[in-house]
């Protein structure tokens, strides 16, 4: 590693010493305050073709890759957010409209789509994430 480019070296939290990684920029906080927000995106196909879906073109998903722009920067058609209760201070249910929808491997469904999302933005769970070793790909340890 060169270390001109790593930058300085800090402190090493014990977890990190003890697996022997190198800690080139510390990071308070990193693999704490872990939050499971949890989603169900239900997909059902559109019997008679989907507005946005018809409408794009080859230069809207250009610039959507190159530029982060057009209309695929906004999937979003709708959206609202609700109490589940009416006793509970805050809101605790988002729901989300969208013309597209992704398979599990979060490849896109070519076929005209609407998924509409479910999720719970101020979830209850909450733990961290600790390195179970040095190997990037290896499994963290998960707490609660």
């Amino acid at each position: 590693m060169d270390e001109r480019r790593a930058g300085p070296l800090v402190d090493q939290d014990p977890q990190e010493r003890d697996l022997g990684v190198r800690v080139v920029r510390d990071l308070p906080g990193v693999g704490a305050n872990l939050q499971d927000h949890p989603m169900v995106t239900p997909v059902w196909p559109v019997s008679d073709g989907s507005p946005l879906w018809n409408t794009l073109t080859e230069n809207d998903v250009r610039d959507y890759h190159l530029l982060r722009r057009g209309p695929l920067a906004s999937l979003t058609q709708a959206a609202a957010v609700l109490r589940s209760d009416a006793t509970r201070p805050t809101v605790d249910l988002q729901f989300t409209l969208t013309l597209l929808g992704m398979t599990g491997e979060m490849t896109l469904i070519e076929e005209p789509v609407v998924t509409y999302a479910i999720s719970v933005p101020d979830p209850d769970s909450r733990g961290s994430v600790r390195l179970s070793g040095t190997c990037a790909a290896g499994r963290s340890r998960l707490s609660r």
